[in-house]
């Protein structure tokens, strides 16, 4: 484990007059000319302790006296990894060091997750903002005026490029060409400023070595076993050596010239959904059909897009949940309807295109023709010899271990919803580990056209099962679907989470 002894301020700044101009004395030039870090500003600083953050810190603290910078970093420990401690005191030694006041917040990230029914990795980005929001508010308390709180985190150029390539071999629009922003506003309006955006990692390593501090790396990001690792460790590489050295900064300028685009053509669109908006009682959005078709088809597919986001809340829309929507809105028949993420329709009533949100028993009969069935057996019981017949036809049934349900989610057969696929859905694979829907439905090779239809049981993000269905290739799924080894039953289980499937009439 690092510490933090020859990482002071003093050292650091000694070296920076000593040192390469660029490498050192640029950067922190950069960044005091970036204007994303105004004169007495009160900084929040995300600090994992990582060379990101580490080098911010550093060069924050450089600028803290010219630029009359109040630095408050903050250390989240999301106790997941077995070092997560020691990188905790790691980041206050620093700090300490530094004269620098660092809060440090504890999150049970697997906790959060089960209670909210989501991935660990976005438990723990939803944590880290509302922590920073905290600590902004707090500041707040402290006679800070809100205009001059900045909510630093320590993004690089090279996270720019990855997420670029991530989001191209995915699919993506404009609005994913435009990259991480540089600023912004969090839903409580404070902004958000990532300084070393256009700063390579490459640079970053090379400005704490000169100024010898001494970061925390996290193991994990050498294995490729996850796509942004093998994009940047893979993918890139091959990029520069038989297509384009300069591939990285050509990603770059591709995000600079479609972020200022992307923001001008959400403006007009923002303007035309408030000229075509009607009055609507609560939980509806309806639009002048009419109205909406005049337009050019770029504007009409952004103001479809801003409608269902607000609505559902779902920021990153896949293509056919808009194409859906635009396909309704052409058609000749005057009553069309789609679903939404989000427990949302998209309707037709003649020449008004209408967005409600549906009650939950109404929900499941329109992402469904069928009936759930539900039962919790014992080994023992009456019925667990029914349950394994069923198992072995093809029948549209799912049997999972309930011990291993309820460590996850506690009475699970009270959270399962029937619907259809939400961006961030994943499924148990073998090993205990999860993947993504959308890679499974690839490896499938599931038509798009179907994508969107398929019906699954999950519980919040985690999906148990995946009905049957004719679009699906494999002759055994089309029949009994794809159910979760996650909760796969054993020769030791003793409780059974019994799901069945019948037509309804």
């Amino acid at each position: 484990m690092p510490t933090a002894a020859d990482s002071s301020i003093s050292q650091g700044t000694r070296k920076s007059n000593e040192g390469d101009e660029r490498t050192m004395d640029g950067l922190v030039k950069r960044v005091q000319q970036g204007g994303l870090v105004p004169k007495n500003s009160t900084v929040i600083l995300g600090l994992s302790g990582g060379p990101d953050s580490l080098t911010l810190l550093h060069i924050l603290k450089e600028l803290e006296s010219p630029e009359n910078l109040n630095i408050v970093p903050v250390h989240v420990n999301h106790q997941l990894r077995e070092n997560a401690d020691s990188e905790e005191r790691h980041a206050a030694e620093i700090c300490r060091e530094w004269n620098l006041p660092c809060r440090v917040r504890r999150i049970d990230c697997r906790s959060i997750a089960r209670a909210q029914k989501c991935s660990v990795e976005e438990a723990g980005r939803t944590a880290r903002y509302r922590i920073f929001d905290e600590v902004a508010e707090e500041l707040l308390q402290e006679g800070v005026p809100k205009e001059r709180i900045r909510i630093a985190l320590a993004h690089n150029a090279d996270d720019q490029c990855e997420t670029l390539l991530q989001r191209i071999v995915r699919g993506t629009g404009i609005r994913g060409l435009a990259g991480i922003p540089s600023t912004r506003r969090d839903e409580k309006g404070y902004a958000i400023v990532r300084p070393l955006l256009s700063t390579s990692r490459k640079e970053i390593e090379d400005y704490a070595a000169e100024h010898a501090l001494r970061p925390n790396y996290d193991e994990s990001n050498d294995s490729v076993e996850y796509t942004r690792n093998r994009i940047r460790r893979e993918l890139i590489p091959y990029l520069e050596k038989y297509f384009n050295p300069g591939v990285k900064e050509a990603l770059q300028s591709l995000a600079e010239i479609a972020g200022p685009e992307e923001n001008y053509m959400e403006e007009q669109a923002r303007t035309a959904l408030a000229a075509l908006q009607r009055e609507a009682p609560q939980d509806e959005r309806i639009l002048d059909a009419n109205g909406l078709r005049v337009l050019h088809s770029a504007i009409i597919r952004r103001v479809v897009a801003q409608v269902i986001r607000e609505c559902s809340g779902d920021e990153n829309l896949r293509y056919t949940i808009v194409e859906n929507v635009l396909n309704i809105l052409k058609s000749e028949n005057p009553s069309a309807s789609v679903n939404l993420p989000g427990g949302w329709r998209a309707e037709r009533r003649y020449e008004e295109l209408v967005f409600r949100k549906v009650a939950p028993d109404d929900e499941h009969a329109m992402e469904g023709r069928h009936h759930l069935r539900v039962q919790v057996l014992k080994k023992d019981s009456a019925a667990f010899e029914d349950v394994r017949n069923a198992q072995k036809e093809i029948v549209p049934c799912a049997v999972l271990d309930y011990d291993k349900l309820c460590r996850e989610y506690p009475e699970p057969e009270k959270k399962l919803m029937l619907r259809t696929r939400k961006a961030g859905d994943r499924i148990g694979i073998a090993g205990g580990k999860h993947k993504k829907i959308q890679d499974y439905m690839v490896d499938r090779k599931i038509p798009k056209e179907y994508r969107d239809w398929l019906e699954m049981i999950a519980i919040g993000r985690e999906i148990l099962w995946i009905l049957p269905n004719s679009g699906i290739p494999n002759e055994v799924e089309q029949k009994k679907g794809r159910i979760s080894q996650k909760y796969q039953i054993e020769e030791g289980s003793k409780a059974f989470l019994f799901l069945e499937i019948t037509d309804c009439l």
